[in-house]
């Protein structure tokens, strides 16, 4: 258990701590559900299995929130999306309590989360700068073949006339 925690943290690029006393089951698999759908993982974990494989890891500052019942959020790719599910779940089942975080080896709180979750996401950010490489380059094309379009009527026009 305390190798799959390592691996676990080793491998995220953001971790969240949260104590989900109160939960039902099935308001767990349903998390669960949602998280994986945002590359990312809900882990219940033992405390003392917790404290034990962060002995070594960065940052030990989260060995102090592993009280009570909780659980782990992993996420393997996109932290704002991870951060996103979990405040929208939070909203509708304030049983679960969102502790702490970390992203980058960087311990955030529960304002920083909140604010990481209203970021635009990762595949949203990417939508708009292809938006914007398409919109340029078409709107360069129109520049390119503006001048020979003129050109070619105004030849055109002398043409017609003699």
């Amino acid at each position: 258990m305390i190798d799959s925690i390592k691996d676990a943290i080793q491998k995220s690029k953001a971790i969240f701590v949260t104590d989900y006393r109160g939960l039902k089951v099935e308001d767990v698999v349903g998390l669960r559900k949602s998280l994986r759908e945002v590359s990312a993982e809900f882990r219940v974990v033992k405390n003392t299995l917790a404290r034990i494989a962060y002995k070594d890891s960065e940052p030990e500052s989260l060995i102090g929130s592993f009280e009570g019942p909780t659980a782990m959020a992993f996420s393997y790719a996109d932290p704002v999306a991870t951060a996103k599910v979990l405040i929208k779940f939070s909203k509708k089942k304030p049983d679960l309590k969102i502790k702490i975080g970390s992203l980058d080896n960087r311990v955030i709180d529960l304002g920083e989360i909140k604010a990481l979750s209203e970021l635009p996401s990762l595949d949203t950010l990417r939508g708009k700068i292809v938006g914007l490489l398409i919109s340029s380059g078409t709107n360069l094309a129109m520049l390119m073949n503006s001048p020979a379009t003129k050109v070619v009527r105004v030849t055109r026009a002398y043409s017609e006339r003699g």
